[in-house]
Protein backbone atom coordinates (compact mmCIF):
# COMPACT_ATOMS: atom_id res chain seq x y z
CA UNK A 1 0.00 0.00 0.00
CA UNK A 2 1.23 3.47 -0.78
CA UNK A 3 0.47 6.22 1.69
CA UNK A 4 1.41 9.58 0.27
CA UNK A 5 4.45 8.16 -1.45
CA UNK A 6 5.51 6.07 1.55
CA UNK A 7 5.62 2.31 1.35
CA UNK A 8 3.90 0.75 4.32
CA UNK A 9 3.63 -2.99 3.92
CA UNK A 10 5.40 -6.09 5.18
CA UNK A 11 8.78 -4.32 5.47
CA UNK A 12 7.15 -1.11 6.74
CA UNK A 13 9.59 1.29 5.13
CA UNK A 14 9.05 4.60 6.90
CA UNK A 15 10.93 7.65 5.72
CA UNK A 16 12.23 10.61 7.66
CA UNK A 17 9.54 12.81 6.07
CA UNK A 18 6.83 10.57 7.55
CA UNK A 19 8.35 10.80 11.04
CA UNK A 20 8.73 14.58 10.74
CA UNK A 21 5.09 14.76 9.63
CA UNK A 22 3.97 12.84 12.73
CA UNK A 23 6.03 15.12 14.96
CA UNK A 24 4.54 18.17 13.23
CA UNK A 25 1.02 16.82 13.83
CA UNK A 26 1.78 16.33 17.52
CA UNK A 27 3.22 19.85 17.73
CA UNK A 28 0.01 21.18 16.16
CA UNK A 29 -2.08 19.48 18.84
CA UNK A 30 0.14 20.80 21.61
CA UNK A 31 0.31 24.18 19.87
CA UNK A 32 -3.47 24.55 19.73
CA UNK A 33 -3.81 23.82 23.41
CA UNK A 34 -0.87 26.17 24.05
CA UNK A 35 -2.62 28.92 22.12
CA UNK A 36 -5.70 28.62 24.33
CA UNK A 37 -3.71 28.36 27.54
CA UNK A 38 -1.72 31.53 26.93
CA UNK A 39 -4.73 33.59 28.05
CA UNK A 40 -4.71 31.78 31.41
CA UNK A 41 -0.96 31.83 31.94
CA UNK A 42 0.04 35.30 30.74
CA UNK A 43 -1.06 37.14 33.91
CA UNK A 44 0.88 34.84 36.21
CA UNK A 45 4.17 35.06 34.35
CA UNK A 46 4.79 38.80 34.31
CA UNK A 47 8.35 39.61 35.36
CA UNK A 48 9.68 36.11 34.65
CA UNK A 49 12.42 35.21 32.20
CA UNK A 50 11.25 34.30 28.67
CA UNK A 51 12.50 30.74 29.06
CA UNK A 52 10.44 30.31 32.25
CA UNK A 53 7.39 31.72 30.48
CA UNK A 54 7.85 29.25 27.62
CA UNK A 55 8.16 26.32 30.00
CA UNK A 56 5.08 27.46 31.96
CA UNK A 57 2.98 27.74 28.81
CA UNK A 58 4.22 24.39 27.49
CA UNK A 59 3.52 22.63 30.81
CA UNK A 60 0.03 24.11 30.96
CA UNK A 61 -0.59 23.11 27.33
CA UNK A 62 0.51 19.54 28.00
CA UNK A 63 -1.79 19.37 31.02
CA UNK A 64 -4.69 20.68 28.92
CA UNK A 65 -3.96 18.10 26.24
CA UNK A 66 -3.85 15.28 28.80
CA UNK A 67 -7.11 16.54 30.33
CA UNK A 68 -8.84 16.53 26.96
CA UNK A 69 -7.54 13.02 26.30
CA UNK A 70 -8.80 11.87 29.72
CA UNK A 71 -12.25 13.27 28.99
CA UNK A 72 -12.27 11.51 25.63
CA UNK A 73 -11.37 8.24 27.37
CA UNK A 74 -14.21 8.78 29.83
CA UNK A 75 -16.64 9.06 26.91
CA UNK A 76 -16.13 5.37 26.09
CA UNK A 77 -17.70 4.02 29.30
CA UNK A 78 -20.33 6.78 29.10
CA UNK A 79 -21.38 5.46 25.70
CA UNK A 80 -21.61 1.89 26.97
CA UNK A 81 -23.52 2.97 30.09
CA UNK A 82 -25.95 4.84 27.84
CA UNK A 83 -26.59 1.73 25.75
CA UNK A 84 -26.80 -0.51 28.83
CA UNK A 85 -29.37 1.66 30.63
CA UNK A 86 -31.53 1.93 27.51
CA UNK A 87 -31.37 -1.84 26.98
CA UNK A 88 -32.25 -2.59 30.62
CA UNK A 89 -35.17 -0.17 30.84
CA UNK A 90 -36.67 -0.45 27.35
CA UNK A 91 -35.57 -3.97 26.48
CA UNK A 92 -33.85 -3.16 23.18
CA UNK A 93 -31.42 -0.83 21.47
CA UNK A 94 -32.05 -0.57 17.77
CA UNK A 95 -31.11 1.33 14.66
CA UNK A 96 -33.14 4.45 15.48
CA UNK A 97 -31.75 4.68 18.99
CA UNK A 98 -28.81 7.01 19.31
CA UNK A 99 -29.21 10.30 21.14
CA UNK A 100 -32.99 10.38 21.63
CA UNK A 101 -36.09 8.35 20.88
CA UNK A 102 -39.50 9.75 21.82
CA UNK A 103 -40.89 6.27 22.38
CA UNK A 104 -38.28 5.53 25.07
CA UNK A 105 -38.30 8.82 26.96
CA UNK A 106 -37.93 7.22 30.40
CA UNK A 107 -34.94 5.12 29.32
CA UNK A 108 -33.13 8.07 27.75
CA UNK A 109 -33.84 10.37 30.67
CA UNK A 110 -32.54 7.78 33.13
CA UNK A 111 -29.49 7.16 30.95
CA UNK A 112 -28.60 10.85 30.78
CA UNK A 113 -29.13 11.36 34.50
CA UNK A 114 -26.94 8.36 35.40
CA UNK A 115 -24.26 9.45 32.94
CA UNK A 116 -24.22 12.96 34.41
CA UNK A 117 -24.03 11.57 37.96
CA UNK A 118 -20.75 9.80 37.29
CA UNK A 119 -19.30 11.60 34.24
CA UNK A 120 -19.23 15.13 35.69
CA UNK A 121 -17.51 14.17 38.98
CA UNK A 122 -15.06 11.84 37.21
CA UNK A 123 -14.20 14.56 34.68
CA UNK A 124 -13.63 17.13 37.41
CA UNK A 125 -11.55 14.70 39.46
CA UNK A 126 -9.51 13.65 36.41
CA UNK A 127 -8.82 17.23 35.36
CA UNK A 128 -7.94 18.20 38.94
CA UNK A 129 -5.66 15.20 39.18
CA UNK A 130 -3.87 16.15 35.96
CA UNK A 131 -3.39 19.78 36.97
CA UNK A 132 -2.24 18.88 40.49
CA UNK A 133 -0.21 16.00 39.02
CA UNK A 134 -1.25 13.68 41.83
CA UNK A 135 -4.08 11.37 42.80
CA UNK A 136 -4.91 13.53 45.82
CA UNK A 137 -8.29 14.71 44.40
CA UNK A 138 -9.44 11.10 44.18
CA UNK A 139 -8.27 10.42 47.76
CA UNK A 140 -10.07 13.51 49.06
CA UNK A 141 -13.25 12.54 47.25
CA UNK A 142 -13.05 9.00 48.62
CA UNK A 143 -12.57 10.31 52.17
CA UNK A 144 -15.48 12.72 51.81
CA UNK A 145 -17.66 10.08 50.20
CA UNK A 146 -17.00 7.51 52.92
CA UNK A 147 -17.10 10.12 55.74
CA UNK A 148 -13.61 9.33 57.00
Amino acid sequence: MSLGGYIIEGGASVSVKYIIGLIADMMTLFGLSGFFTWAFVRRGVEGQAPSDIGISVFAFAVKCFISIAAICLLLVPAFFLHIFVIMVISGQYGVGDSLWNDQKMLAYTASYILNCLWFIPMSILSISSVFMWSLDPFRRFYRAFTSQ
